[in-house]
This record gives C-alpha cells, sequence and structure tokens, in this order.
C-alpha cells in the first residue's frame, strides 16, 4: 500500500512540475515567435499574419516551425539569458529549469545569477561559503544570502501574538512560547490586545516587526505588547545563530565561519510608558558561545548571564524614568566586530513602574527585533550605533 501510495504522489508531483513548465515553454514560445516573425524580413503581409496564426495555435505551438527548425533550439544562450531576466529566483529555479536539459544549463549557470547579485553583499558571506570548497555557484550564493541576511526577524513571536498566561510563581507560557519568563515580579506580565493608558495614535504608529522565518504572517495580523507590573519581571530569549545560518543553507562549518567573520547584528524593541505612570526598564543583548545553560529563573539575581565566562559581546540599555509618558520610543543598538565564537544571542526584557502601583502599570514592550545586518547597511552607521542603544524614532506624539 505504501509504494501505491509514493507512486501516486510522485505522479501528481510530476504532473504539477510538467504543467508548469509546459505553461512557461508556451508563453516564451509564443514570446520567440513573435520576435522571429517581426525579424523575418519582408514578407507580405497577409501570409506573414497567416504563419503567425498558424505558429500560435495551441495544437503547434510545441511542434517545429513550418520550416522545420524548432524555433527555441534557434536561440542562442544570450538570448535565453535575456528572456530569463525577466523571471524571478523561483521561476527560475522551479520551472525554467525544469523545462529541458538545455533550459537547465541555462538557468542554473552563473550568467543567469550575475544580474541579481547587484544588490546583495556577498564579501563575508562568500568567504565563509568558501571555507568547504574552492568554488561556489552564484545560484547557491544567492539563496543562502536571501535566507541568512533576508528580511527577516530571528527573534520568534515579535508580535506577542500567544496570550501569555498569568504568573503566580514562576511564570508558565502559553505552548509553543519562546520566551521565557526568567523573573516575576508585582503581578507578572499582562498580555494586552490593546496599549491601555497610551495615546491612541502612538499604538496605532508602530509598524509590525520583520516576521520570523518559520512564523510567516497572515491577513490579520496584529501588533500586540507586554505590560510589566509594579515590581521587576522579566522574559528572556535565545536565538541559537548557528542554527539560523543552516537554516538558510550552509553546513556547520560554513556557519561557524560565517559567525567568526562578525557579521553585524540589530537589536531594536519599542518602549512604552502609560501617561499616569513612570516606567522603569532595563533590556539586555548578549552574544556568547553558546555553551553554559541559562538559567530558568533569575530572582533577585539581575543578568546573571551579563558578566559570565564566554560572554563575547553585550550592549545594556537600563532607564530610571522613560522621557515621555503615553507615546512609544524605539530604542536600537548594534553589535558588531565582536571576536570569534559567537554562536548564540540573548535578548532579556526587563520592566516596572515608579509608584508601585497595584496592576500593570510598569514598563510595556512591542515589536522586538533582532537581525542580521547587509554591509552596505553596517558602512551607514555612525560611531554611536555600536554596542550603545540609540533612541531613533517616537510613535505618535499627542
Amino acid at each position: 500500500k505504501q509504494p501505491c501510495v509514493a507512486l501516486r504522489r510522485a505522479n501528481a508531483t510530476c504532473s504539477f512540475v510538467n504543467s508548469h513548465s509546459l505553461c512557461m515553454m508556451t508563453s516564451l514560445q509564443r514570446l520567440v515567435v513573435k520576435i522571429a516573425n517581426s525579424l523575418g524580413g519582408s514578407r507580405d503581409p497577409a501570409s506573414a499574419a497567416t504563419d503567425r496564426d498558424r505558429n500560435l495555435h495551441p495544437e503547434n505551438i510545441l511542434s517545429p516551425t513550418p520550416s522545420g527548425q524548432d524555433m527555441i533550439q534557434m536561440l542562442g544562450d544570450d538570448e535565453l539569458l535575456a528572456i530569463f531576466d525577466h523571471l524571478g529566483p523561483k521561476e527560475l529555479l522551479r520551472t525554467a529549469a525544469l523545462v529541458c536539459k538545455r533550459w537547465s544549463d541555462v538557468a542554473l549557470s552563473d550568467p543567469a545569477w550575475q544580474p541579481r547579485m547587484i544588490e546583495v553583499s556577498l564579501d563575508v558571506l562568500k568567504s565563509a561559503m568558501e571555507a568547504s570548497c574552492d568554488s561556489v555557484p552564484l545560484r547557491r550564493l544567492y539563496a543562502v544570502h536571501s535566507e541568512v541576511f533576508g528580511p527577516q526577524n530571528l527573534l520568534a513571536c515579535a508580535t506577542f501574538q500567544p496570550k501569555l498566561q498569568r504568573s503566580e510563581g514562576r511564570g508558565s507560557m502559553a505552548p509553543q512560547w519562546p520566551w521565557t519568563t526568567t523573573k516575576v515580579g508585582g503581578q507578572g506580565w499582562l498580555w494586552e490586545a490593546d496599549s491601555h493608558g497610551m495615546f491612541e495614535v502612538a499604538s496605532s504608529a508602530i509598524p509590525l516587526p520583520l516576521p520570523h522565518r518559520k512564523q510567516p504572517y497572515t491577513e490579520g495580523t496584529v501588533l500586540r505588547n507586554l505590560a510589566s507590573s509594579y515590581q521587576w519581571s522579566e522574559l528572556m530569549q535565545q536565538v541559537d545563530l548557528v542554527r539560523h545560518c543552516m537554516g538558510g543553507g550552509l553546513t556547520v562549518k560554513e556557519a561557524l565561519a560565517l559567525l567568526d567573520g562578525a557579521p553585524a547584528l540589530e537589536f531594536s524593541v519599542w518602549v512604552g510608558a502609560r501617561t499616569d505612570q513612570g516606567a522603569m526598564i532595563d533590556v539586555l543583548v548578549v552574544l556568547d558561545d553558546g555553551q553554559r545553560i541559562l538559567p530558568s529563573y533569575t530572582g533577585d539575581t539581575p543578568h546573571p548571564w551579563a558578566a559570565r565566562e564566554g560572554v563575547l559581546a553585550s550592549a545594556r540599555l537600563t532607564e530610571e524614568a522613560l522621557p515621555q509618558r503615553g507615546t512609544w520610543l524605539r530604542y536600537t543598538a548594534v553589535l558588531r566586530g565582536y571576536s570569534a565564537g559567537v554562536r548564540r544571542a540573548i535578548v532579556v526584557l526587563r520592566g516596572k513602574d515608579r509608584d508601585f502601583w497595584a496592576g500593570y502599570y510598569g514598563a510595556k514592550f512591542a515589536a522586538p527585533q533582532l537581525r542580521f545586518l547587509l554591509p552596505n547597511e553596517v558602512a551607514a552607521l555612525s560611531e554611536q550605533q555600536s554596542a550603545n542603544f540609540v533612541t531613533s524614532y517616537q510613535a505618535g506624539h499627542q
């Protein structure tokens, strides 16, 4: 029974590929016929139109032309490359390359991918990938670059969509929740559908963070935030940077070589204080060697992993009182030029209110984001934006 099921699935897959390949070949052959007819020289318009209609007929579109020459085979590699330039990366790999062997050779060749490499910065990535082989095809370089350095968030659940369970002791989270409650103070954390105590215009001005690779946004995705209470509460998420790079198509050796090249990492988070209460925050980003198990609960010890063996870079933000109430501030820090050996990133969010009000009147956090920076983005940064938090935006002045 299992071989029969596998055979049916294989046939269905082949049918799907063949249909897409046929569609691609048909559309391209229509273009080829049109070009050939336009270059056919001076002929009688009526006979040219008749030949063109006959060539474009569905029954003849995949057959040789009346002259006995296959229109596709008449095209040289340069002409095929010019046509392939109008295709996206997915269409080039998953459709054009499956039509025939010649199309596959042209679609997978370096000249077909050279125009797509203009906007790709390759220095660090290429040197890392060449650590395991002498020559790296441009198509693989492009695909890995898109997966590793593409617009995506290394932090999971940055929109705080799964509701945080009420914390009475050592804080329990909803299933699959990637954040760990490492300290519960006051009444813990509150998952808010609306930003209570904030100006309405302020909450609507915060953009969605970049999506996580395994958690793409769906229609109706809405940004949520977490509110702290009257004593320090703490959330932590760790990111396996090696696994992220391997998920983008790198081998273990290539991933380690890339991270040892110290690619720049940018962390940002939106922080807010209510209109009727001040807020205190303590935010930490740590890059370490990933060798040690992190504590699941820190108690009254703030950031026990900040000053320990294995930490290679860190950035910390402490505010005794947020400068503005009722609005959101975006804090950003860039970690670059760190020592080799980084394998993990740790993000910690701590918050509370100033006057010990019962309830959830403390600092609010929204849209945390951790991503790799492209070399051209790093070049545009100032020296102050290195391992120091900078207030870059203010959302929604009232």
